[in-house]
């Protein structure tokens, strides 16, 4: 086993190119996370893709073959909510999905859209009208927020991609001058969320994800280890000059080496 996962009591996956690619699991995210599981390791699932609530996400990661309880997803979409309830913000326009909906909900959040707030997500229904009005409450003063700001999601392995977050802010900001608050990966916001969450010693916990700049970058500044899943072996070498919060504890290319040697 893989002395960062062996030395660990904790494991957090990221979901996105880690686990699945939406419609399908990675290669070996059943076994390994049995594996991990008949070791007595607590795992969690993380992501910046709200378009489920926790609950929906762990509903279709047992549909797939990974039993999961609502309690083991850690979403953005979380984080945004309890940093709005944190900060007496109880009205948000949303650029989002149901998902967000719900987690919103849960922590006492309303969608308005003439609101003094605006949270950007994930969203497959974004339109000009859309657009329209965040620009327009921007005009008036409003702040805005995301729940990530990675620039495209993919939904199978065959690298079909859909726009994420990103694309949404660029969009508004092609428009006029604004600053957009990441309350997701790798943001403090996520980091206290997740830290008040599953109330860790960072030392017994290992986080494994696909990217630098969201998981990387987030588990070295929680002070967890962390491990980067590299699909591609002909990105090894640019790994390797990785440095600070960029450079993971170990590097994989395939799930399997998490359980090497179980």
């Amino acid at each position: 086993m893989l002395p960062a996962v062996k030395n660990s009591k904790i494991i957090i996956f990221d979901l996105d190119g880690t686990i699945w690619n939406w419609t399908e699991l990675i290669d070996g995210a059943k076994t390994v996370v049995e594996k991990l599981r008949e070791k007595d390791k607590r795992i969690y699932f993380v992501s910046n893709n709200p378009i489920l609530s926790r609950e929906g996400v762990a509903k279709k990661l047992t549909q797939m073959g990974i039993k999961t309880s609502p309690e083991s997803v850690l979403l953005s979409s979380t984080s945004a909510a309890k940093y709005f309830k944190k900060n007496e913000i109880n009205k948000v326009y949303l650029i989002g999905e149901q998902g967000v909906v719900e987690e919103l909900s849960k922590q006492g959040i309303k969608i308005d859209d003439d609101a003094k707030h605006i949270l950007i997500s994930v969203d497959r229904n974004f339109n000009i009208w859309k657009l329209k009005n965040a620009y327009d409450l921007v005009e008036r003063g409003a702040k805005v927020y995301t729940t990530g700001i990675c620039k495209y999601w993919e939904i199978n392995s065959h690298k079909n991609r859909l726009p994420a977050e990103l694309p949404i802010i660029r969009a508004l900001q092609a428009m006029m001058d604004v600053k957009v608050r990441n309350l997701g990966k790798p943001s403090e916001a996520m980091r206290n969320y997740v830290m008040n969450e599953i109330k860790p010693f960072p030392e017994d916990v290992v986080m494994i994800g696909d990217s630098v700049n969201m998981d990387i970058i987030f588990a070295n500044r929680c002070g967890f280890r962390s491990v980067l899943f590299v699909k591609d072996k002909k990105n090894l070498e640019e790994v390797n000059k990785l440095k600070g919060d960029e450079k993971p504890s170990a590097v994989i290319t395939s799930l399997y080496d998490l359980i090497t040697g179980y």
